[in-house]
């Protein structure tokens, strides 16, 4: 994912012009992202399914905010991080934008999210679902102790597929960005001059190779 990030951030023209350089919104999400995959991971190993599973929910909200940002490139994320604004305010052309169609879009992109989203949004308030997780993990000790296992070996729980999952889709729509964003700075030979010499900056910051520990 880190990876990932630095690409989108050379390729992200708007850090060229109107933007301080190697800062965008996006920076924001995938450390956003990163940060509930991990407290997924460390809650779920100690047996806290009741607090593990609202972080998948948490994960697709911020797949939806990226698929809505790719849709209208340079109109979702500053309305959301400098304006506070939620989807369903946030204004194109005019007209308010309609978080179905947004939905509708990740749907025809990655048909399994609106069962996961479905699913993990039930623990997130109070709810049926929620109760029943609570008492079967709750304090039933050998529950806790059954799922600490699965951790510990190849096997996968659900929840922790349906996090891959999630995982794949927020990789895919970065990768749809970035090569939107080159085709883009492709057209424009003042950003695509920008580019290379952002790419230059990057190359140069790095410390040199050290040959003789290539040889070795």
């Amino acid at each position: 994912m880190d990876y990932l990030n630095l690409t989108l951030e050379l390729t992200y023209y708007k850090c060229m012009t109107d933007y301080l350089p190697w800062m965008s919104y996006f920076d924001t999400l995938i450390h956003n992202i990163n940060a509930y995959n991990r407290c997924f991971y460390d809650l779920a190993k100690r047996g806290e399914i009741v607090a593990a599973y609202p972080l998948v929910r948490l994960v697709a909200d911020n797949l939806k905010i990226m698929v809505a940002e790719y849709l209208y490139p340079e109109q979702i994320l500053p309305n959301i991080f400098e304006k506070g604004r939620e989807l369903n305010q946030i204004r194109i052309n005019g007209e308010k934008l309609k978080p179905s169609e947004i939905n509708d879009k990740i749907k025809e992109l990655y048909p399994e999210y609106s069962e996961i989203y479905t699913t993990y949004s039930s623990y997130v308030h109070p709810s049926k679902e929620g109760n029943i997780l609570a008492k079967v993990y709750g304090d039933d000790i050998e529950a806790q102790k059954e799922v600490k296992h699965s951790l510990r070996t190849i096997k996968r729980t659900k929840a922790e597929w349906d996090l891959v999952k999630l995982n794949r889709f927020i990789t895919d729509i970065i990768w749809r960005i970035i090569e939107r964003n080159k085709a883009i700075i492709k057209e424009n030979p003042e950003l695509k001059a920008r580019y290379w010499e952002r790419l230059q900056e990057l190359i140069e910051s790095y410390p040199p190779i050290n040959e003789n520990s290539q040889s070795n």
